[in-house]
């Protein structure tokens, strides 16, 4: 602060501005770090699932079927590493058997 402001201001009162605006800083810092954590999230999901839908056409190309709604055959076949495969929002990814694509269930509106 200038010393201008010093001389109206009580220190009292000084300190309760510097400390408002620290707080301030701190929760634009938090509000804007969660928003870009949400879309590296959103990132990470879109790559899963098309990584994911590849095996499943890989599935249907070997075995002539689809697998299971929760995508365990795609680990019996040698295909992935886990028997499920979990959100970045929680849950896990599930097969849309009508559509023969991978989707998240759990994705925040």
């Amino acid at each position: 602060m200038s010393a201008t402001w010093k001389r109206f201001l009580k220190p009292s009162s000084v300190r309760v501005v510097r400390s408002s605006l620290v707080l301030f800083a701190i929760a634009a810092n938090l509000w804007i770090g969660s928003n870009a954590y949400e879309g590296f999230q959103r990132q990470a999901d879109e790559k899963k699932i098309a990584e994911l839908n590849q095996k499943v056409w890989i599935y249907q190309q070997k075995v002539g079927a689809l697998p299971d709604l929760n995508l365990i055959g795609l680990y019996d076949r040698g295909l992935t590493n886990h028997r499920l495969h979990p959100t970045p929002f929680g849950g896990y990814y599930r097969l849309n058997s009508t559509h023969a694509v991978v989707y998240n269930p759990n994705l925040p509106r």
